[in-house]
């Protein structure tokens, strides 16, 4: 599961899961008001457009987001998980025998 987290899945919703930004909260009359960002963006579009990035980063991070599928991603995730809650099933599995 960490080696899920650490690889396939950061890549893919850092690359390709677009957010919305919340910009603000305002509270009036006991109800809170969220304001977020007109369209949203990723992590990566987001880095991208910083200014305080230095431009070495911003090419080793484009050269990156190049390599990277986001359809082999997902399969990788979805494999990955199969994999792991089947584990999970078959542990249940064993600690009913007797």
């Amino acid at each position: 599961m960490n080696e899920l987290y650490a690889k396939e899945w950061s890549q893919f919703t850092n690359h390709f899961k677009p957010t919305f930004k919340l910009l603000k909260r305002e509270k009036k009359e006991g109800k809170t008001k969220r304001v977020y960002e007109p369209t949203p963006r990723t992590p990566y579009e987001r880095l991208l457009a910083s200014p305080d990035l230095p431009e070495a980063t911003k090419a080793r991070l484009r050269a990156q987001h190049a390599g990277l599928d986001p359809y082999e991603l997902k399969k990788s995730i979805e494999a990955k998980l199969g994999r792991f809650f089947t584990a999970l099933g078959n542990l249940d599995r064993e600690s009913t025998k007797t």
